[in-house]
Formats: structure tokens, C-alpha cells, sequence
């Protein structure tokens, strides 16, 4: 069964109706980096991917929303969901390759069954791919995904809620 859904997913990401914007990777002379990057899907759908460096921590925050920043908004139309996270897949691998992250976390709402689960199997993904270990954090509101590469020495960040 997973072996089918990933073939689905695989094949989304090749449709030629998602548009995937180039990447803007920004570095500041502070430390300060942000990762930006645009997905529309073919009904005209458009959604952020954004990754802010936090230097004190050493990690980077992913965020995804809509064009309305909003970041717990799915796609009404059905099959939209899947394939946005097929593009979303695309895209987070793109940044992993172009940043190459000791460190990064994303969330989602612990009331988004369909998303924790689609986040569940990116997070495997990632680390089979890339050589990441990854802890699942539960709080009170959402399901937090911490990834810190193999090769880093260190501990985990607490989550904050």
C-alpha cells in the first residue's frame, strides 16, 4: 500500500500543471537566512514554503502556507491536498539540498489528521534519504518534527507550544 502511494506521489510531482517557483535563498551579514519558495498548483492555488534560519539555536524553522499566510489552510478541492504535498515533498528536498540544514523543524496542528500523516511520511523520507535523525513532539496543539543530521553532535531542542 505505501509503495503505491508513494508511486501516486512521485507521479504528482511530475504533473506538468504544478508550477514550482525558483528558490530565493537570502543570507544576511548577521547570520540571518530566510529560504523562500513558491508553489502553485494548475487551479491557480498558491502556497509559501519559507525557512528561517534561527542562528542562536541553529536551526531552521519551516513554515508553509497559503497567499494568505495562513498555515493550517488545506485546499478545498479534492485531490488538491495530495498534490501539494507532492509538490510540498519536491520543494522540501530541494531546500535540504541547496541549504544543507544541520538542523530543522516543522509542525502541524494536532487537529489535521490527514496532514500529520502525510508530515509522518515526509519525515520518514528525509531521513532515509538524507541521513537525518527525527524526533515527533505531541504538545497540547500541534505535532512538532525536529531533524538534526547524523553528523551533528548535540542535543534537542525543547518544544516550545
Amino acid at each position: 500500500m505505501i509503495v503505491k502511494f508513494n508511486q501516486y506521489i512521485n507521479e504528482l510531482s511530475m504533473k506538468k500543471g504544478t508550477h514550482i517557483s525558483n528558490p530565493l535563498h537570502t543570507k544576511v551579514k548577521s547570520g540571518t537566512q530566510t529560504y523562500n519558495q513558491e508553489i502553485i498548483l494548475d487551479d491557480g492555488l498558491s502556497f509559501r514554503f519559507t525557512g528561517f534560519y534561527i542562528r542562536v539555536a541553529g536551526i531552521w524553522n519551516i513554515q508553509f502556507s497559503d497567499e494568505n499566510d495562513n498555515l493550517d489552510k488545506a485546499p478545498k478541492r479534492k485531490g488538491a491536498s495530495i498534490e501539494l504535498f507532492a509538490a510540498l515533498e519536491k520543494v522540501m528536498m530541494q531546500f535540504i539540498e541547496k541549504t544543507l540544514p544541520d538542523k530543522m523543524e516543522f509542525r502541524a496542528d494536532l487537529d489535521e489528521k490527514s496532514r500529520v500523516k502525510l508530515y509522518d511520511l515526509l519525515a520518514k523520507k528525509i531521513k532515509k534519504k538524507y541521513g537525518f535523525n527525527y524526533k515527533r513532539v505531541t504538545t497540547s496543539i500541534s505535532v512538532l518534527y525536529q531533524f538534526m543530521h547524523k553528523s551533528v553532535q548535540g542535543g534537542w531542542l525543547d518544544p516550545i507550544e
